[in-house]
């Protein structure tokens, strides 16, 4: 199910590319215009479907990072009540330790279910946390602890789908988006009258 800034993103893409070759079609029959007129025309209108696609995407950009930064808070790290609790914060502080020393996803799924069995959610959440660096994506301890906390099922796969584009946890990967430009031209494709095929 696409996100709500999936979703908007990819409609306000697929308008402003729908607007741009309606409107070059009606610049290239337009009678009233000389090749040189519909050639500036053309180039102008362009420019500026470029420039809106330009904004939409450095939107979506910001938007992911946003939900990316928002789900993290909730699900990864200390909420804003139990950060406000020192011995909370010395305990995950702890516990992030601990998951940092686990070596494989072996380890961590057999350290997430002693957690789980003895009600240690802070080292629950950390071993999660861990699941999510860059040199780990560890897609089975997140599929264990989605398990015993089905609540956190769609914040954890919409995270997943972020982080996952090239392991490196930084770019965002909005699969939904993706898979919608792919199989929908959502693009400014270059005019053939300024050396492209459209």
């Amino acid at each position: 199910m696409p996100s709500p800034i999936s979703s908007t993103s990819y409609k306000n893409a697929n308008l402003n590319s729908r607007e741009f070759q309606a409107r070059i079609e009606q610049i290239r029959g337009d009678g009233m215009l000389s090749d040189q007129g519909k050639l500036g025309e053309i180039k102008a209108e362009y420019d500026r479907a470029l420039a809106t696609k330009e904004k939409i995407d450095a939107d979506r950009v910001k938007q992911l990072e946003a939900r990316r930064s928002s789900i993290e808070q909730n699900r990864l790290w200390l909420r804003p009540s139990e950060a406000a609790n020192s011995s909370t914060v010395i305990a995950f502080r702890d516990s992030q330790q601990r998951a940092d020393t686990l070596k494989d996803e072996a380890e961590a799924l057999r350290s997430l279910e002693r957690s789980e069995r003895s009600g240690d959610n802070l080292h629950a959440r950390a071993i999660l946390a861990a699941a999510f660096e860059p040199d780990r994506m560890w897609i089975n301890v997140v599929d264990a602890y989605v398990a015993k906390h089905p609540e956190t099922e769609a914040d954890l796969h919409e995270l997943w789908a972020m982080v996952k584009e090239d392991g490196s946890g930084n770019g965002p990967l909005d699969t939904d988006t993706f898979a919608q430009l792919l199989a929908t031209p959502t693009d400014v494709r270059l005019p053939r009258e300024l050396g492209g095929r459209f």
